[in-house]
């Protein structure tokens, strides 16, 4: 629900609209991150010492485009990716 978005999450500090933003954006990444797999290219795979940095830079990017996201939005942004995402597949 709406009353929901700002709540945490039993098992996260992450809020609820957070976790949706984060599967929404990830999602949408998704036929991008197929495609230089397929061509054989190196994609978000940073050399070990810095993983640290992206798991911050991740949840960083989750809450700064949660703010701006609805309920509504993200669910038309999932919506919108899956397709992409299953388009690609299909492609395959």
């Amino acid at each position: 629900t709406d009353a929901d978005w700002h709540r945490k999450t039993r098992s996260t500090a992450w809020t609820i609209g957070e976790v949706l933003t984060h599967f929404a954006n990830a999602l949408a990444g998704t036929p991008e991150a197929i495609e230089h797999v397929r061509q054989g290219k190196n994609y978000l795979n940073p050399p070990p010492f810095l993983n640290w940095l992206g798991h911050l830079i991740n949840r960083r990017l989750a809450q700064q485009s949660a703010r701006s996201q609805t309920r509504t939005s993200i669910l038309a942004r999932y919506d919108k990716a899956h397709t992409a995402m299953l388009a690609t597949v299909e492609g395959m």
